[in-house]
């Protein structure tokens, strides 16, 4: 993680490392605050960014995970 700007970060690294989680992880953790985050998605397949935005809709209506009430 590279800061850039207030409490700002950059996330560099290889692929299937796990950026992504941590930065959903982040967001969804400043629920409830006086933050704005902003997830940029350069580079990513739609069906990727669909599952990200899918997964933030859900936490926002304080619904589960698809996939864990599935059991997948």
């Amino acid at each position: 993680m590279i800061p850039i700007g207030r409490a700002a970060e950059l996330f560099i690294g290889d692929r299937e490392t796990g950026k992504s989680s941590v930065a959903i992880d982040a967001i969804i953790n400043q629920k409830g605050g006086d933050v704005i985050c902003v997830y940029v998605a350069i580079g990513l397949k739609a069906s990727t960014v669909a599952g990200i935005v899918e997964t933030l809709a859900a936490r926002r209506h304080g619904l589960h995970d698809r996939r864990q009430r599935h059991g997948q």
